[in-house]
């Protein structure tokens, strides 16, 4: 069965015992996004599946290498965590083994905030933001947790740098740590810095490594980056003589937009004790005024529950951050054509921020989720997304 050579699977015991590879198959499709856990979903013929079955367990270790250009990679500096396979038929008949895995981001979806209400650690109180996910990434994974849930000898949390604006949280007890680490970021971006996180493999050190990024996870290829990366539609009017897209273009759209928020924190009780006992909730709001005067029906409302939290500046910020959501998004698209998306890896990566063109308007975009879709038949198609870095784009 024909099957492409620059593309292999290898997979390893959940001790990291190399067993195999696999560098044929009927459909391979894996993708990563950022702040995502990313999967693998991998399907190998019946004979090929039952050679290898004996080897397959839980949290077995998949690595998947490219080779392109004469140079074999580990794509994502990534590993793929196994968590479930079983035999299918497809509409002819065919029987063969599928093979799902979940990236090494899963890592931090394993755990949920162990903090009681009444714990310090579950308030963050003008920290750093990158090093705020740092400290909640050591007290419920490294050295800082307790012993049954320290792997620091297999998990790498990188040192805190101090990089992103101070914030102020809480209300976080007992929550799933992946969706938690979101919200952080989500805060910074309001208060002026984009962040985000990864997990990577580095084979050198044998461990995973859990990582903050500002700005972006990759490299700066936008307009104001070094050696600048433009994305296009090759046109001779355009006066740049980048390309690599086959289609694109630019909407406004308003459709969803809000530009009034009003944020409700938790019941609080005032003159408690005394015969005017009353309990109410903290509101506060956010409005861009701006867009509100515009037209005579510019005041669009909208409710955010906030009652985790009774912190006037927490709340204050959930109804800031749902505002910024739902302003009117510039959405840039751009179809990047098969012939460049082989320099994906080379001249451009995940993470990375690149300058997309279209007509007349240049806006920095955030390649932010890569999926590769893998035929046995040697088809393959590259689809990279990305995310507008503008502030007052989405």
């Amino acid at each position: 069965m024909p099957s492409p050579e620059e593309y292999e699977f290898r997979y390893y015991s959940s001790s990291g015992e190399y067993r195999f590879s696999i560098t044929s198959w009927y459909n391979a499709e894996f993708w990563v996004a950022e702040r995502e856990v990313g999967s693998l979903v991998l399907d190998i013929p019946e004979n090929m599946g039952a050679s290898i079955e004996k080897y397959l367990e839980e949290d077995g270790i998949f690595e998947i290498y490219r080779e392109y250009f004469g140079e074999k990679k580990l794509l994502f500096n990534k590993r793929w965590f196994l968590g479930l396979w079983r035999y299918k038929r497809d509409e002819s008949g065919i029987k063969y083994l599928r093979i799902r895995c979940l990236g090494c981001n899963n890592i931090i979806d394993r755990r949920i905030v162990y903090y009681s209400p009444t714990d310090s650690e579950a308030t963050i109180d003008s920290v750093e933001a990158d090093d705020a996910i740092k400290g909640i990434m050591r007290e419920n994974f490294g050295s800082l947790a307790e012993s049954y849930r320290d792997i620091s000898n297999y998990l790498l949390i990188e040192g805190d740098l101090g990089l992103a604006p101070q914030i102020d949280f809480d209300g976080f007890s007992y929550q799933k740590v992946l969706p938690l680490l979101r919200s952080i970021c989500d805060a910074s971006y309001s208060a002026g810095t984009y962040l985000t996180f990864d997990v990577t493999w580095k084979p050198e050190a044998n461990k995973y490594v859990f990582s903050t990024y500002v700005n972006q996870l990759g490299v700066n290829k936008g307009i104001y980056g070094q050696k600048t990366l433009y994305l296009t539609v090759p046109d001779e009017r355009d006066g740049i003589n980048s390309g690599g897209l086959s289609y694109a273009s630019v909407a406004v759209d308003g459709i969803d937009r809000r530009t009034a928020v009003y944020a409700g924190g938790q019941m609080v009780t005032y003159n408690e004790g005394l015969d005017t006992e009353y309990e109410e909730r903290t509101i506060k709001e956010a409005y861009d005024q701006e867009k509100i005067d515009r037209t005579p029906f510019g005041l669009w409302e909208d409710w955010q529950d906030a009652r985790e939290t009774a912190d006037d500046d927490a709340i204050q910020e959930v109804a800031n951050s749902r505002l910024e959501d739902w302003k009117t998004k510039i959405v840039v698209n751009g179809h990047m054509s098969d012939a460049f998306t082989r320099f994906f890896g080379r001249e451009f990566d995940y993470g990375d921020i690149v300058a997309f063109k279209y007509r007349n308007k240049a806006y920095d975009v955030h390649i932010d989720k890569v999926m590769f879709t893998l035929e046995g038949t040697g088809k393959k198609v590259i689809q990279i997304m990305t995310r507008n870095m503008e502030e007052s784009y989405y």
